[in-house]
């Protein structure tokens, strides 16, 4: 089965939706050896029906929207909706969309039960003409990118949802390695990308720093006023929501020292050069490791930034102006 957009001649196979519709490119059609079989709609980008919701969204990064999925035959639609899902997940990655969010009516149970054993989570409900819909979320760094650390005072492996067996002292690069090959098992359309990878590691790990994120226990911890040190035991957030970045190094809280300090929280002190070794090389950087991560900080790690949350960041690059060898930035969330 493939996953293609639909063309103006497929209108009357999905019956749903109207030339307009598939004009806009948000319609996509199942086909195998003998035709369309099914539909479906995805929308790239922002879904008004989303913005109100009677729950909270597990992610708040760009999404793919999958509005309304129908086969043209019901014989075997429970293996059409796991093989459907798994081309519409790899079509979502394509295109740089690692979050799926969908709704649907309350008495199919058989399509909720369905989406919660592929992952899905349960995230509220839309109010609509037809009434309350629930919604669900599908985020693929839960599932494959971002660290899930288990229990409070646990460390687990990095990609912990696809990696399988195995001890967990291994170095960074030897996780990284596992996950890719997992992800090839599951997703074998999809090349891993690890530099990508270790972008959102290190996006995590400066959410740790912000306390956005905690090792202790997984999910958004923090969006603004008063943190709870409580829920940060493994490794501690900054407290006055600022992190310089230094040039010479010299500040002994600037933000590749902090780095240092979250790795050896989350992976430990034996592979600590090993792992930043492993980061600066997957980030394209030369140079003495540490030298070579400040580099990222201070050259790509803001404009990484902005395009992982569509020019609406979390954080404020502040500049402190003057001469280039002595200016200084530090970083600030938004509060």
């Amino acid at each position: 089965m493939i996953l293609r957009p639909a063309r103006q001649y497929d209108a009357e196979i999905c019956g749903q939706f109207t030339e307009d519709d598939i004009a806009l490119n948000n319609v996509y059609v199942f086909a195998d050896d003998t035709g369309v079989i099914g539909y479906c709609c995805i929308i790239i980008g922002d879904e008004p029906a989303y913005h109100e919701i009677d729950g909270a969204w597990k992610t708040n990064r760009p999404y793919a929207a999958l509005r309304r999925m129908s086969f043209s035959r019901s014989a075997g639609e429970s293996e059409l909706s796991e093989e459907a899902l798994r081309l519409i997940k790899e079509f979502c990655l394509q295109n740089d969309i690692d979050a799926i969010r969908t709704d649907m009516p309350d008495d199919n149970k058989v399509m909720r039960n369905f989406l919660e054993w592929e992952g899905f989570e349960y995230c509220g409900f839309i109010r609509s003409n037809e009434g309350p819909k629930p919604i669900y979320e599908w985020d693929f760094r839960r599932h494959f990118l971002v660290p899930d650390f288990g229990p409070p005072g646990s460390i687990s492996f990095l990609f912990a949802a696809l990696i399988e067996g195995g001890a967990p002292d291994v170095s960074l690069s030897a996780k990284c390695a596992l996950r890719q090959e997992a992800c090839q098992r599951h997703f074998p359309k999809i090349k891993p990308d690890l530099q990508r990878e270790i972008r959102s590691l290190v996006s995590y790990a400066v959410g740790c720093m912000f306390g956005r994120y905690s090792l202790d226990e997984p999910g958004l911890i923090y969006t603004g006023g008063k943190l709870d040190e409580s829920r940060y035991m493994i490794f501690k957030p900054v407290k006055d929501g600022i992190i310089p970045i230094c040039e010479d190094g010299e500040s002994e809280d600037d933000i590749v020292s902090l780095l240092e300090t979250f790795l050896t929280a989350a992976y430990g002190m034996n592979y600590l050069e090993d792992n930043l070794r492993f980061i600066a090389r997957t980030l394209g950087k030369e140079g003495p490791p540490r030298e070579a991560v400040r580099s990222y900080f201070l050259n790509d790690f803001y404009a990484d930034h902005l395009k992982t949350y569509w020019y609406r960041p979390i954080y404020r690059l502040i500049d402190s102006g003057g001469e280039k060898a002595d200016r200084k930035w530090t970083l600030r969330i938004f509060t």
